[in-house]
């Protein structure tokens, strides 16, 4: 490996860490200095206080040791047995496993009795929490140690371990076909979006066992029950039975509160099942229920700091569209500080297609409040992205409101600018969508007419036209992202887009 290459791995490394796995790493490395002197904990500081990879490498840290290559790998790997040292009593899974290294170290060092006593610890944790899988490490283990031990009824003893194996593999392959399910319908929905058309949901019945899922599940115990819930969760959602999700998700918070350990030891599962139904409760229009969710999401992230980074980035899509639906437009500048404040916050860490997302939703939000100028900041802020290449649909999109939103301010000069741009994007993108073209050679009529019932008259035909346009499935997902259908029926009939938006139920 290059030594750009390690040192750009190490930077990343050192800045995903939190400050209380900083403060952590120090006490750690401080019982684990190298001979030379604890070299490894002043390199760590330098990178800490880098702005970039590149930032004065050959510089100060070549001040640290002339064998900085041997340093930073020295450096690297601590980084990891501190984070593992920090998690494990957090952590089942680790902790599991590290009981696992001991239980192999004590047999092959042939001290039984040791062995065979974390073997029974472990197995009781494993069991607690319903890790199949490394119950059935545990299991093989305990097999081969009692085949080694001279103990009476050795054989009722092997066969009561193997039909226990034989239950936890059945487990396994239940909760394995519910995944499959589940995996199946995720990936779909990032080719054709969230709601499928009805021909899609025919094509994806034929893909994911319907019948699996629609079965009652056979299951016992937390981890089937909780993979038969989710797959029928996703499923329902992507087919666009938003009550049928949400009574599944209501479900699955039952079963958390049912077995509590799963709580603490997956909690953004946990939190993503709660955001997930805040989606559903906006789609089914239950804005007291929303408001509740809401608040407990806000107070799990006050409970779990930890978590806060990666369930916020499915929060913020969901709470703007919520947001929107339930019309709290006085909460809006507040909200955009939040989640200026949060990308802000974790700059290098975030998933910039959701950071991409996060601000389009945020311009459609102030757009439909009527705050066209913040609106406006937002939709520069989406094309001002270097990344945006990652989600070319947004960057369409974006210039969709872009264009709108200037006719909003009456920038007439500007549109006429932004309509060649346009032009020149989608040709980049190779975008044959009807949509946006019509929605240019529209706009190319619209900036020229000064009288108010031509403008009537020019929008009612570009509605007809659209609603052809749209019966095509594929060009209907812009739809979702942006309803023209209901902008160009509020400037027809001279209202606002909210009003429109609640008899089409847009959001």
């Amino acid at each position: 490996m290059s030594g750009r290459k390690e040192s750009k791995q190490l930077y990343d490394l050192i800045k995903s860490l939190s400050g209380s796995e900083k403060r952590y790493f120090k006490l750690y490395a401080s019982n684990h200095v190298m001979a030379s002197g604890n070299k490894s904990i002043e390199l760590f500081d330098q990178i800490d206080r880098q702005q970039s990879p590149e930032e004065d490498v050959k510089g100060q840290q070549q001040k640290i040791s002339r064998h900085l290559p041997r340093i930073r790998q020295y450096l690297y790997a601590l980084i990891l047995k501190s984070l593992d040292a920090y998690y494990a009593e957090n952590s089942i899974a680790i902790k599991i496993r590290k009981m696992l290294n001991s239980i192999e170290i004590l047999f092959a060092k042939g001290l039984n009795e040791q062995c065979l006593k974390i073997i029974k610890k472990a197995k009781e944790l494993a069991a607690l929490y319903e890790l199949d899988t490394y119950i059935y490490e545990i299991n093989t283990w305990e097999i081969n140690l009692k085949n080694r031990l001279n103990i009476g009824n050795v054989f009722k003893v092997r066969v009561a371990l193997y039909k226990e194996q034989d239950l936890v593999l059945e487990r396994l392959r239940q909760t394995f076909d519910y995944l499959v399910v589940s995996g199946t319908v995720l990936a779909l929905q990032k080719i054709v979006g969230n709601s499928l058309p009805a021909q899609k949901i025919k094509a994806l019945n034929k893909m994911v066992d319907v019948q699996l899922i629609s079965a009652k599940c056979k299951g016992s115990g937390f981890r089937v029950s909780y993979a038969y819930l989710s797959s029928n969760a996703i499923y329902a959602s992507t087919s666009g039975d938003h009550a049928g999700s949400y009574l599944h998700r209501k479900q699955m918070i039952e079963l958390y509160e049912k077995y509590p350990q799963h709580i603490e030891n997956q909690k953004r599962l946990y939190i993503n099942t709660h955001i997930n139904l805040l989606g559903d409760c906006k789609s089914l229009r239950k804005y007291k229920e929303c408001a509740l969710i809401i608040e407990k999401i806000r107070g799990f992230n006050k409970r779990w700091p930890e978590t806060e980074k990666d369930t916020n980035e499915g929060f913020f899509q969901t709470l703007i569209n919520t947001s929107i639906a339930m019309e709290e437009f006085e909460k809006g500048p507040a909200l955009a500080l939040e989640i200026d404040a949060f990308y802000k916050k974790h700059e290098n860490k975030v998933d910039r297609n959701l950071e991409v997302l996060a601000y389009y939703n945020l311009c459609v939000y102030f757009f439909v409040a009527t705050d066209y100028k913040r609106a406006l900041y937002y939709c520069n802020k989406v094309l001002n992205y270097k990344e945006l290449e990652i989600r070319k649909d947004i960057g369409s999109y974006t210039r969709v409101l872009n264009l709108v939103i200037n006719y909003e301010l009456k920038n007439y000069q500007l549109i006429e600018y932004n309509l060649q741009s346009f032009s020149v994007f989608l040709k980049k993108i190779n975008n044959k969508n009807r949509v946006e073209k019509a929605l240019i050679a529209f706009f190319h009529k619209l900036i020229n007419i000064n009288d108010t019932k031509e403008e009537i008259a020019a929008f009612k035909l570009y509605k007809q036209d659209l609603g052809r346009i749209i019966e095509n499935p594929k060009e209907k997902i812009i739809i979702g992202y942006f309803n023209l259908m209901a902008w160009a029926e509020s400037k027809i009939r001279k209202t606002t887009l909210t009003v429109i938006a609640k008899e089409m139920n847009w959001y």
